[in-house]
């Protein structure tokens, strides 16, 4: 998940109505493989760049529509459609790996709807 770093904001780069309202509806569908918290600020993967955006991962968290994100741990939300498989490392702990082989290693508090994400008929 190496992407370019970027110092301007994301808002710089798309139109600042995309994140306002309560879903992720206006968010570019080419969004990466995550989202991942840096302090008070998120950094947004899209393609092969990468973006800050000055909000936190619980207010990001709550304005992204669950069903196209989830989070998988403390600092990281996924789009759903771009996890590939989970799996078990044999020693206790759950990654899921993504459509660009990028493994993230899934929170213990997170992993339950992981799993669901996985056994949902629609995700077949």
């Amino acid at each position: 998940m190496q992407a370019a770093a970027c110092s301007r904001p994301i808002q710089a780069s798309l139109p600042a109505s995309r994140w306002t309202g309560t879903s992720a509806t206006g968010l570019p569908h080419d969004i990466g493989a995550a989202l991942e918290a840096e302090r008070d600020y998120m950094r947004l993967h899209i393609g092969r760049r990468s973006y800050m955006l000055h909000q936190t991962i619980t207010a990001l968290e709550k304005a992204l529509d669950p069903a196209h994100f989830i989070r998988l741990r403390r600092s990281t939300i996924v789009r759903r459609d771009f996890i590939r498989r989970l799996g078990h490392n044999g020693l206790g702990a759950w990654q899921a790996t993504l459509a660009d082989d990028t493994a993230i290693r899934i929170g213990r508090s997170y992993l339950a709807a992981a799993k669901l994400l996985f056994q949902s008929p629609d995700r077949l």
